[in-house]
């Protein structure tokens, strides 16, 4: 099984409202419907979705066009340290939550809890669709850097600095190779 981990399409950045359900922008709208004519992306037979809104509308986006089935799972979301609020001084503290084993922004999760609930996520996820030779995940930038940080020679850090919007990456789930890597 192969599967297509998919970074969300470009927001408008609100500072009024949670980045929870941040819209995205009419880039990101192009964008999305532009990843969506990809093969890769055709070949999809379901897509997973975070249920964070700039995820779902990138989901619905891609499944547009080829009519491919959606999930939504919660599990999928942004690590909560960078959803709990705003915080200053954002790539010094970003540095520190990358670095530092432990670190907290916010009062979320560690990068090691976020990997943890992301990981338990992909893993229910392969076991239910093991008839599936290619499936979809739609989620978030430093989540995704951490995941596809296991099976890549870069560090996650390393990964979420390569990372567009939208973006993906194809993971060889039997092999755990990376067919693609993010920022290619």
């Amino acid at each position: 099984m192969n599967i297509v981990f998919i970074r969300h399409s470009k927001t408008i950045l609100d500072k009024v409202h949670p980045n929870l359900v941040w819209n995205l922008s009419e880039e990101g709208v192009e964008l999305a419907g532009k990843l969506a004519q990809i093969d890769a992306i055709k070949n999809i037979e379901v897509l997973y979705t975070s249920d964070q809104t700039k995820a779902l509308h990138t989901t619905l986006l891609l499944a547009k066009e080829s009519f491919i089935p959606i999930r939504v799972v919660p599990e999928l979301t942004e690590t909560t340290s960078l959803t709990n609020g705003f915080f200053e001084n954002y790539e010094v503290r970003m540095l520190q939550w990358y670095t530092e084993l432990g670190h907290r922004i916010n009062n979320g999760e560690t990068r090691e809890e976020s990997l943890i609930r992301f990981s338990s996520a992909v893993e229910k996820i392969v076991s239910s669709n093991s008839d599936k030779g290619t499936i979809g995940i739609v989620s978030h930038g430093n989540v995704l850097s951490l995941y596809i940080g296991q099976f890549d020679e870069r560090r996650a850090l390393g990964i979420h600095g390569s990372l567009k919007m939208p973006d993906y990456a194809i993971l060889d789930w039997d092999s755990k190779k990376l067919l693609k890597q993010f920022g290619e």
